[in-house]
């Protein structure tokens, strides 16, 4: 059972009790009535006297739940692998990719794309689409700096280093070509937050803003682990380093086969994700619900006022 609270026009905050649905119990875990019981008390209960539990009974049939291996959380991989040259046009094999988790263990995986023309892209995934960002626009967007800021930053403080210097300048030039003048935050914010404002599920009729939305998108969908802008910042450029110095060939390629490099995914942290999922989708079908019912009021009073 669930607990939804409803609150409409400010008024006062509803709650609603709902049936979520029917989750299956482990066998012998805190919730099973199998637990702590002796060998005696497991054959008085036709059970066998050596059960182990750690399986679910769904319509009667045994259920295991396999325990999946994952990367580990908050930590750069430098992967070079063929596949990303698909990704798009002068994309290479060579990207830096880092799986986020939140603390209800749900994750998003971000990953830094090397281009030969020297730029980088940044690679975002909302509803199971990938888009791609130019590094330093969201760079831009985190917080108040200069091109100047970012490429002393990005260039580690080695202004003769050509290869990453000339990649930095290109990745700074190329910001220049797009349609809007992205020169402060606020303008890098809104920008990404017009063009992500459906993927987000923002109306144009909520009331928020461009930048509001473009702080949103960060906020939810980039290094998911950090609050803290500033702190979001540092690490994009942690991992912007890594993948010039992976370009470069000054650095291997992550074994991402490596124990080292992994963690196993547990069934609680799986459940809470899906139930997170579809609370997200019952959330959405509400909202949109809402509005059905109120876009017909709001008709018949503009029409009254005409």
């Amino acid at each position: 059972m669930g607990k939804v609270c409803v609150r409409t026009d400010g008024g006062a905050v509803v709650e609603l009790e709902r049936k979520l649905g029917a989750l299956p119990v482990m066998v012998r875990s805190v919730r099973c009535h199998l637990r702590g019981l002796t060998q005696k008390q497991l054959v008085e209960r036709h059970e066998e006297a050596h059960e182990a539990g750690g399986y679910f009974i769904c319509n009667g049939n045994e259920r295991a739940i396999r325990l999946l291996i994952v990367p580990r959380r908050q930590h750069m991989l430098a992967l070079v692998r063929p596949t990303f040259v698909n990704r798009g046009a002068d994309f290479t094999d060579r990207a830096v990719q880092m799986r986020c988790v939140r603390d209800d263990q749900s994750s998003v995986t971000v990953a830094l794309h090397y281009l030969t023309t020297g730029n980088c892209m940044l690679r975002l995934t909302l509803r199971k689409s990938e888009y791609f960002v130019p590094v330093a626009l969201v760079l831009k967007a985190l917080r108040p700096c200069t091109d100047r800021d970012i490429y002393a930053r990005a260039c580690g403080g080695d202004y003769d280093d050509a290869f990453v210097c000339d990649r930095v300048e290109a990745a700074l030039r190329a910001l220049r070509g797009l349609s809007e003048p992205v020169g402060t935050q606020a303008q890098c914010l809104a920008y990404l937050g017009r063009r992500f404002r459906s993927q987000l599920g923002v109306s144009d009729a909520a009331g928020v803003s461009d930048d509001a939305c473009g702080r949103l998108l960060i906020e939810r969908q980039l290094l998911v682990h950090l609050r803290c802008f500033g702190a979001k910042w540092e690490v994009l450029l942690t991992m912007l380093h890594k993948l010039y110095a992976l370009a470069a060939g000054r650095i291997a390629e992550d074994n991402a086969d490596s124990l080292v490099n992994q963690e196993v995914l547990l069934p609680g942290h799986l459940l809470t994700m899906l139930v997170k999922e579809r609370l997200g989708e019952l959330l959405q079908a509400a909202a949109a619900a809402a509005r059905r019912e109120l876009e017909p009021l709001a008709a018949g009073g503009a029409a009254t006022a005409a």
